[in-house]
């Protein structure tokens, strides 16, 4: 996958990483947290053996 396009993967899950949280379910994961969170989604779906 290209190094953009993983980019733009990683964007999108974290808006959707936090998307309809319940109230005090996001304490303590900010911004930096959420991005990280959804770098490593990303890579591990790259990563991922594709099933037959």
């Amino acid at each position: 996958m290209a190094k953009t396009t993983l980019k733009s993967l990683s964007d999108a899950l974290a808006v959707r990483l936090t998307k309809g949280a319940l109230p005090g379910e996001l304490q303590g994961f900010g911004k930096t947290e959420r991005a990280d969170a959804a770098a490593f989604v990303a890579a591990t779906a790259e990563a991922r053996a594709k099933s037959i």
